[in-house]
């Protein structure tokens, strides 16, 4: 599944309603866990936008 969360995120697809679109098969509980857990290996950023309604991002970080 990773790899095609990864693969998602890559494409500009980085909303988690779209995220899960993309990703059918997974469900919205695992794909916050691996959304979560690729934010921990610092792969990717969670963007939180105060707004109404409340707009979260996950865009990938460049690596070094």
């Amino acid at each position: 599944m990773e790899p095609n969360l990864i693969f998602a995120i890559l494409e500009v697809v980085t909303r988690p309603s779209q995220l899960h679109h993309a990703i059918p098969q997974s469900t919205k509980r695992v794909l916050n866990l691996k959304l979560k857990e690729l934010e921990e290996l610092e792969l990717i950023e969670k963007k939180i936008y105060h707004q109404l309604p409340l707009k979260i991002e996950y865009p990938l970080l460049k690596l070094s």
